[in-house]
């Protein structure tokens, strides 16, 4: 799965297709960051998926809530219905935009 953030915007592919797209919003004053998924396109168009966010250097971390619960992740923990992962950017002469893999 490859998740591919440009602005505001983002797409996920999943086996070299893309599957879905959305918008994000981004609360940088929070501890560890939020962010919120409004899932436009794909099987879950219509909902939102809230979740944290951590970036350090080329590094982000981020916990994932499903979509549409209405629940944002506490912390980084592993839960039935949460998705962790951790990232990193590709370089610059590799990409066209930030994918995060």
């Amino acid at each position: 799965m490859t998740l591919t953030f440009t602005g505001d915007k983002y797409h996920q592919t999943l086996g070299g297709e893309v599957n879905e797209r959305g918008t994000t919003k981004v609360d940088a004053s929070k501890k560890p960051m939020t962010i919120d998924l409004i899932i436009t396109e794909g099987s879950d168009a219509g909902k939102t998926q809230l979740g944290i966010i951590e970036v350090s250097g080329d590094t982000v971390r981020a916990s994932l809530d499903t979509p549409g619960a209405g629940q944002r992740p506490a912390d980084f923990t592993v839960k039935d219905t949460s998705l962790v992962f951790e990232g990193k950017k590709k370089k610059a002469d590799d990409r066209k935009d930030v994918p995060l893999r």
